[in-house]
């Protein structure tokens, strides 16, 4: 009886092991380009949105923003990082004008080709805006 317990507890325990090693991580993920596709304001229904660009998310926490009608990247690099679900985006050398430094997004993933941000807060310089929930859904390029 205790051999079969045993056998019970090292088979779910592979399978265990095998089931998480095949998830990749968020911060490996969240790595590439993206292109909005869908966006909801606060209490409105998801809605198409024609792509004008694609976010790319770089292995070193830059992440920059190319326009397809400027064929260019925009000059305003941001970095960001990943702390359990939420995904902080701030401004690299933010100017004087500049009130929003910052963005806080809860982020999920679907089947690692779709990324959906959820905006939580603003963070400026002289204040943090807590929003009403806007919502992105960005599918990988």
């Amino acid at each position: 009886m205790k051999s079969k317990r045993f056998i019970s507890c090292m088979l779910l325990s592979v399978c265990v092991l095998c089931l998480s090693g095949c998830e990749k991580d968020a911060s490996d993920t969240i790595l590439g380009k993206w292109e909005l596709k869908e966006r909801a304001f606060p209490e409105g229904e998801l809605q198409p949105v024609e792509p004008s660009g694609y976010t790319e998310y770089l292995p070193d926490g830059i992440l920059r923003t190319y326009s397809y009608d400027l064929k260019t990247f925009t000059p305003a690099d941001k970095m960001y990082w990943l702390v359990r679900d939420s995904l902080f985006v701030s401004m690299l050398n933010p100017g004087e004008d500049d009130v929003n430094q910052g963005t806080v997004f809860r982020y999920s993933f679907v089947n690692g080709k779709t990324m959906v941000l959820e905006v939580e807060r603003y963070l400026g310089k002289w204040f943090t805006l807590e929003m009403k929930p806007v919502i992105y859904v960005y599918k990988k390029k």
